[in-house]
């Protein structure tokens, strides 16, 4: 639903995407173009698909290049726990929150799905996101616009106990506040 509601004529950035299903929604839903960000080059056929590296990325930001809508699915978690060869950094994932910030043009669009339940990082692998470190990913510069798995943020399923694999990813529509 939130790929539908937000990509139609759009530019996307989609941020981590081992298997291209994101890629497939937002050109089913009409987005205007597709940037994927990947650590590693990748190739495709299609003329509307355009992967890139980190690298590559840094260097377009450098020019000022700003996107409509930001999609991160299950990515965010990793961040900074060195599982896909990252620096160890305990903060990189609120860090990497307030830099999307500026991937997105004024009035943009974060579809944001991320692990909930009770606080816990799950050593390499990811975060589960609860009532400690969920309001510290929603950083200052973001308003949430739209919630789907949650009724709000003091919904009781951010305390439940979801084990180790954090099965449980509500999507955050986070709007940039200016």
């Amino acid at each position: 639903m939130a790929m539908q509601e937000f990509v139609k004529g759009k530019n996307i950035l989609i941020i981590g995407s081992v298997i291209p299903w994101y890629e497939a929604m937002s050109l089913n839903y009409g987005c205007k173009s597709c940037t994927i960000v990947e650590y590693q080059q990748r190739h495709t056929t299609c003329p509307d698909l355009r992967y890139i590296t980190v690298g590559k990325f840094q260097e377009e930001l450098e020019q000022g290049i700003k996107y409509d809508v930001v999609v991160s699915i299950s990515s965010l978690e990793h961040d900074g726990l060195g599982r896909y060869g990252d620096p160890l950094n305990p903060n990189a994932d609120i860090e990497d929150m307030q830099k999307t910030l500026s991937y997105l043009v004024s009035g943009g669009i974060l579809i944001l799905s991320i692990p909930v339940g009770k606080d816990k990082v799950v050593w390499n692998a990811h975060r589960i996101y609860g009532h400690v470190r969920l309001p510290l990913i929603l950083v200052d510069g973001f308003k949430i616009q739209k919630l789907y798995g949650l009724k709000n943020l003091n919904d009781p399923l951010i305390d439940k106990d979801t084990g180790v694999n954090g099965s449980f990813q509500p999507v955050f529509i986070l709007k940039k506040d200016n």
